[in-house]
């Protein structure tokens, strides 16, 4: 069999040998597709171009299709069919009936703050859909573009010190959620005076470093005033930081959010340095956009994280 070039075949002349091979009329099949019978004699001529075949001879003061014809018949119906089906748009999304997997890459601090309201938010909605979280962290970029991930909620850096770390999402798309606001936090069981800059300085403060070091941001901002403080102790997480502080006499900045999943046995106040708040950004790649699921998850996940300390409802 000699295979055709598709790139040579316009796709409305498959259209047109349908209806002349069901009407097996030059002029019906014209008037079903709107066109004069000249130009569906011209189709008709280069279908047979193409075909290498006559496709219709006459027969008296009619005329019959070829064999060859008559064996196109199934196959060219079949071929406009698939193409219906190929171009057709998909099926509405229903979140009541769906089923499958979303995957976000999280911080333990959005985990611990907002996991609880994001599966009861999507849950009631969607009872079909699970839930997978990937740590968020400096190789989410790549992974994000190899589609690792559906959606990340991520901090923006660009406003803090270099040292912060800084992630290009120039590939991705973002959209503002919430602003992030620093809290000063110390223990419930250890009660302090109001804090002044200095009476806070010489506290000893403990921090989150993924690398285990003993500098943040708020050092940064402190060198630019001429102070600095004792980091005593680093750890890897808000959470755990909060926990420790909540145990010690130890002091953080924490995220409001993680501080009030925490609740009672922290007590927090405003800093006495001024820190900008942080944009937090849903961030995902743009191949995703426009569908309809992941659609329904961006909605979910910005309803979700505008609610933090919500109780986790039961799993229907």
């Amino acid at each position: 069999m000699q295979r055709i070039d598709l790139r040579q075949v316009d796709l409305n002349l498959l259209v047109a040998l349908d209806r002349l091979l069901a009407t097996g009329h030059v002029g019906a099949a014209a008037k079903e597709l709107g066109l004069s019978q000249p130009a569906m004699s011209r189709t008709l001529g280069r279908l047979r171009d193409l075909l290498g075949d006559p496709l219709f001879v006459r027969v008296g003061r009619g005329v019959v299709p070829t064999d060859r014809a008559r064996a196109l018949v199934e196959p060219v119906s079949a071929a406009l069919n698939a193409a219906r089906d190929a171009l057709a748009s998909p099926a509405p999304f229903d979140p009541a009936t769906a089923s499958g997997t979303f995957t976000i890459a999280l911080g333990d601090e959005a985990q611990a703050a907002f996991a609880d309201v994001l599966l009861s938010t999507l849950w009631a909605r969607a009872p079909g859909l699970d839930l997978r979280v990937r740590r968020l962290g400096p190789e989410s970029v790549e992974e994000g573009r190899r589609g690792l991930f559906d959606l990340a909620v991520a901090p923006d850096l660009s406003g803090l010190p270099a040292i912060a770390g800084a992630v290009d999402l120039s590939d991705f798309v973002v959209k503002h959620v919430y602003d992030r606001r620093f809290v000063v936090a110390s223990s419930a069981a250890h009660p302090r005076p109001r804090w002044t800059l200095d009476s806070w300085c010489a506290a000893d403060h403990a921090i989150v470093s993924f690398e285990g070091g003993g500098r943040g941001f708020v050092d940064d901002i402190l060198a630019t005033m001429g102070k600095k403080r004792r980091v005593a102790a680093s750890l890897t997480s808000f959470d755990a930081v909060a926990r420790v502080v909540a145990a010690t006499r130890l002091v953080a900045v924490l995220p409001e959010e993680v501080a009030r999943v925490v609740g009672d046995a922290l007590i927090t106040t405003r800093p006495p340095i001024t820190l900008p708040d942080l944009p937090m950004l849903l961030v995902w790649h743009p191949r995703h956009t426009s569908d309809p699921r992941h659609r329904f998850l961006r909605e979910v996940v910005t309803k979700a994280v505008g609610r933090p300390g919500r109780r986790l409802s039961r799993r229907s």
